[in-house]
Parts: C-alpha cells; sequence; structure tokens
C-alpha cells in the first residue's frame, strides 16, 4: 500500500510542476509579447517626432544650400543608433551659358536631424565617362574621404537599407 501512496504522490507532484513550468511559461509569453508591443509603440513615437524634426531641418538645410533644388528627402528614425536621420539628393541649378559637363550631376547628404550635423554625402559626376556612381563620385564620412561602397555601407545601416 505504501507503494502505491508514494507512486501517488510522486505522480501528483510531476503533474503539479508541469503545471507550474507552463503556467510560467505562459507568463514569460505574454510579458514578452507586452514588451514587443510597448518597444513598437514606443519606436512609432519616435518616428513620428523624427519625421516634424526631420522638416525642421530640411528646411534649415535648404535656406543654406541657395542655388540648389532638392529632389528627394527621406527620414528615418533607427533605433540601434537611436537618431534620426534625414537623406537629401539635390540637384545643382544650371544657368544659362554653364557648361553642364563640368559640374557635379546630384549631390547627397546625410544628416543627423537633431543636431542638424552633416554625416556624410556624396557628390556624383555622372555626366562624364564612365558614368557610374563607384567611378566619378567624391564622398565623405565625416571629415574623412570615404569610397563611394563605404560611403553607401554607412548610409544603408543608418537608414536601414540592405544593400
Amino acid at each position: 500500500m505504501k507503494r502505491y501512496a508514494w507512486a501517488t504522490v510522486i505522480g501528483i507532484l510531476v503533474i503539479f510542476g508541469t503545471a507550474v513550468y507552463f503556467g510560467l511559461r505562459e507568463e514569460d509569453r505574454y510579458q514578452q509579447t507586452q514588451l514587443a508591443q510597448q518597444q513598437a509603440a514606443d519606436n512609432f513615437d519616435l518616428q513620428v517626432k523624427c519625421t516634424a524634426q526631420a522638416e525642421k531641418a530640411l528646411s534649415n538645410f535648404e535656406s543654406e544650400m541657395s542655388g540648389y533644388h532638392s529632389f528627394s528627402e527621406e527620414n528615418h528614425y533607427n533605433p540601434q543608433f537611436n537618431q534620426c536621420y534625414v537623406l537629401i539628393s539635390y540637384l545643382p541649378n544650371i544657368s544659362s551659358g554653364q557648361d553642364a559637363s563640368k559640374l557635379p550631376s546630384n549631390y547627397e547628404d546625410l544628416l543627423d536631424a537633431y543636431g542638424n550635423n552633416d554625416l556624410a554625402n556624396c557628390v556624383f559626376y555622372l555626366n562624364t565617362p564612365p558614368y557610374t556612381a563607384d567611378k566619378n563620385s567624391s564622398c565623405l564620412i565625416g571629415n574623412n574621404q570615404a569610397t563611394y561602397q563605404e560611403y553607401i555601407s554607412f548610409v544603408s545601416q543608418r537608414m536601414e537599407r540592405n544593400q
């Protein structure tokens, strides 16, 4: 009889332990879901703030860049760097009498929207052979000369693009 009593006690303990284990796992999943939802809400809020700040940074940038006109602006909040970035592509205004083949075809700048700092930029001379960006560009990351590939990598990481 004692043997059956011990088997019953062990069986009850196993069932109880299993129930507790799976109950805790369910609680962990619930907490993880809540945390993920909160992070998504926080990221959305930061992206909205980034958009508003990017508009201010773009306005400042454009007021300093007379003689050019932008043709593409993009902003992005990057949670990995906790930064708001603005990527601006723009063209020089060409006056009559200027030789367009001697001017850059376009420019690109990556700005920190909150610091309004120019983090990286590239000048493209695509109107002279060879007509490829990797051969006809002059790029900077910060104040350091960079290759076109280094520039693209830097921008892609911050704008979270696949290369």
